[in-house]
């Protein structure tokens, strides 16, 4: 017989072996029957509790999705009302931090850098200008 071990899978396949071998073989163990009905007891729990199971875990994924679908409606739900609370206060009003909305505050100035040449050693070429169309004539 299979050495049993931790996991349901194999204390249920070692009960049903043992079950069948002990049915076949009844005749001469009958000091065994009661604990074969024991056996047959226990495996007829777990196949319930099996499909018991399975019923609660597609209960579990209806479940779910129910709760992602009002996740979503909920989120939903805040965007407009952060947008109507912005219209109705304006989106600079601190009435909006109440809410937990943050107001708009403008971005933080950054001190204009001069702007500085890449070659400071390098000359500007002067602008050649093309003769006009009355001088290319003549």
């Amino acid at each position: 017989m299979p050495n049993v071990t931790r996991s349901h899978a194999a204390v249920r396949k070692a009960l049903e072996q043992y079950n069948a071998t002990l049915e076949a073989n009844a005749a001469e163990l009958p000091q065994l029957d009661g604990t074969r009905t024991s056996i047959q007891n226990v495996l007829q729990t777990l196949r319930e509790s099996s499909v018991e199971q399975d019923f609660f875990r597609a209960q579990k994924q209806q479940a779910t999705k129910r709760q992602e679908a009002a996740v979503d409606e909920g989120r939903k739900l805040i965007s407009y009302v952060k947008v109507v609370l912005r219209q109705h206060y304006g989106s600079r009003s601190e009435k909006l931090a109440e809410f937990g909305v943050q107001p708009f505050r403008g971005r933080a100035r950054t001190a204009v850098a001069e702007v500085k040449p890449r070659n400071p050693g390098a000359t500007v070429a002067p602008e050649v200008q093309e003769p006009k169309a009355e001088e290319r004539e003549g």
